[in-house]
């Protein structure tokens, strides 16, 4: 019981962190030591029973450890899909108070404005790699040799 209780928080923090799936914007390299060498610190207690009256062995250890990183990727997955599917616009569309609607009315139109600001910054982007580009090639223009002139010869 031990191992369960500290293993499975510990896990869901590196999910709880972000909004999307955990493994898309990885923990610190410390943090995840930190949590991984808890995690060795508590399987060895429960294992070998350094505090209980009874130790549980390496093979409940491993059974129980493996059950929390299983929960914790379902977690994650479950999580990922409620912040997909479970937003303010539907909850303003299943609670519609007039702040809500306001509220949501004002989001649309922010998104719209961010959308054809979004839209004219990859114009632009556009336009200042074509001209780039053509600088580039001018940079890296050489001319052709001139082409070596034969005499022609002459029948006396």
């Amino acid at each position: 019981m031990y191992l369960q209780m500290s293993s499975c928080p510990h896990f869901v923090i590196f999910s709880t962190r972000v909004p999307g799936p955990w493994y898309r914007s990885p923990p610190s390299l410390i943090f995840f030591i930190a949590i991984v060498a808890t995690q060795i610190f508590a399987l060895f207690i429960s294992v070998y029973g350094v505090i209980a009256d009874a130790p549980i062995g390496w093979a409940w250890g491993g059974t129980t450890f493996a059950i929390s990183v299983v929960y914790f990727m379902l977690m994650d997955m479950v999580k990922c899909l409620i912040y997909k599917y479970w937003n303010f616009e539907l909850t303003a569309c299943l609670w519609p108070s007039p702040e809500r609607r306001a509220k949501l009315a004002a989001r649309k139109v922010l998104a719209i404005k961010q959308h054809r600001v979004s839209a004219n910054i990859r114009k632009v982007h556009r336009v200042v790699n074509c001209v780039i580009g053509g600088v580039r090639a001018f940079k890296a223009y050489k001319p052709l040799p001139e082409p070596k002139r034969v005499m022609p010869k002459t029948h006396h």
